[in-house]
């Protein structure tokens, strides 16, 4: 939350979790940060589906891939 708190960075700008798990964590900055918009990536696909499920934002999104991929397109 101190992180967040502290971020400067222009409305629109994307943030990426790597290895979010369950969710919880990018859907609480999400959920803190309108103004974002926010990427969870995890292989996991059994808990990317319940977090798809449960989290539910305009500016949140859940992308299935390993962490030494690059699942989101530059910029």
């Amino acid at each position: 939350w101190f992180t967040m708190s502290h971020l400067i960075l222009p409305p629109g700008a994307r943030i990426v979790d790597m290895g979010c798990a369950d969710g919880a964590m990018v859907f609480a900055m999400a959920v803190m940060n309108p103004d974002y918009y926010f990427i969870g990536v995890d292989q996991d696909r059994n808990l990317l589906r319940q977090a798809r499920d449960l989290y539910q934002l305009k500016n949140l999104e859940f992308v299935c891939a390993h962490i030494g991929e690059t699942p989101v397109p530059e910029n």
